[in-house]
């Protein structure tokens, strides 16, 4: 019997539903549907709306597993998403659903398990790096609606890679000048925050706002921009160009400050949106803040291996793996 799941990956902005179906090298997405987050106003009355639509589209429509991937922390078989007005109970799920089995999982869990799934049509190496000795860590990073991160450690009595979800996005910006504080304050002042600002609000669709508003503060013109319309005018809008440079130095320090600190000998991941979308921003000038802005670490930054993740659909697949895995282990 062919084994189908329920996968969904839910995000700030996008709200992902599809039927991934196991196939002998991997998984397949053969159904999906993709919905705005914003227009959602409860994740199980569209989730039911989704089973509802799946009838007639399968001959054994039995449905009985899903998974879904979240950008928050899961707690008690809930989350309560920080960047979207939702809330995911799983339990609920299952009362009100023919579902029997619901796992809820960080979003970056689901990017660290599609990482063994990928293709070499799935990303781009930025950096080669250096061949590691087997089974070493990796680490995942994305901005998008906001920042995840997530650490992959090797589990030798598990044989395969177990992923760590993190809220290291919301951790403390470090700031290097007099401008970067400048940029902090406006912010500060811009979102009514009295503390410290995170890398997510620079590192994130509304950080890239942010950042175009306060490069655009003495223009006549003072009205911001959508983040997409930032990425697609960062060649012709010097306003845009400006932001989006500030960006990319950010997200090498950060990616710089997550290697020194996990030591992902196996590779860092970079995914998100941004940078799917932007693929051919992730270039020399991210890495000479990479490798250069730590000279004392240089060769050994220049040893981890950097891909970008150019599939967006890939964290379907990983949680799909997830709910493979928590199958096997409840059998």
């Amino acid at each position: 019997m062919t084994q189908r799941y329920i996968i969904g990956d839910v995000g700030g902005t996008n709200d992902d539903l599809a039927v991934v179906e196991r196939k002998e090298n991997g998984f397949e997405i053969v159904f999906k549907q993709d919905k705005s987050t914003d227009n959602q106003q409860s994740f199980l009355e569209g989730l039911k709306r989704f089973l509802t639509d799946l009838e007639g589209e399968f001959e054994d429509n039995e449905f009985r597993e899903a998974c879904f991937a979240v950008a928050g922390p899961v707690q008690d078989r809930n989350v309560e998403m920080p960047n979207a007005d939702l809330t995911i109970d799983a339990r609920a799920i299952e009362r009100e659903t023919s579902l029997d089995t619901v796992l809820l999982i960080n979003d970056f869990d689901a990017l660290g398990y599609a990482t063994e799934l990928l293709g070499e049509e799935d990303y781009i190496t930025v950096q080669q790096g250096e061949q590691s000795p087997e089974n070493q860590p990796k680490a995942v990073i994305g901005a998008g609606t906001g920042l995840g991160k997530n650490l992959l450690i090797y589990d030798q009595g598990l044989e395969r890679y177990v992923p760590h979800s993190s809220e290291g996005g919301h951790s403390d910006l470090p700031l290097k000048n007099r401008k970067e504080l400048e940029l902090a304050e406006f912010i500060q002042d811009l979102e009514n925050i009295s503390h410290q600002i995170s890398y997510e609000h620079v590192l994130s669709g509304k950080g890239l706002e942010n950042m175009y508003r306060f490069f655009n503060r003495d223009s006549s013109q003072k009205e911001g921009i959508q983040a997409e319309q930032i990425s697609k005018t960062r060649e012709t809008n010097p306003c845009s160009q400006k932001t989006f440079s500030k960006f990319i130095e950010f997200y090498a320090r950060c990616c710089r400050n997550y290697v020194l600190d996990t030591l992902p000998r196996d590779g860092l991941y970079i995914a998100g949106g941004i940078a799917a979308q932007n693929p051919d921003s992730i270039d020399e000038s991210f890495l000479e803040e990479f490798r250069n802005s730590s000279p004392q670490f240089r060769e050994l930054l220049t040893k981890i291996p950097i891909r970008v993740i150019t599939n967006y659909d890939i964290s379907l697949k990983g949680a799909a793996m997830a709910m493979e895995l928590e199958s096997n282990r409840s059998t």
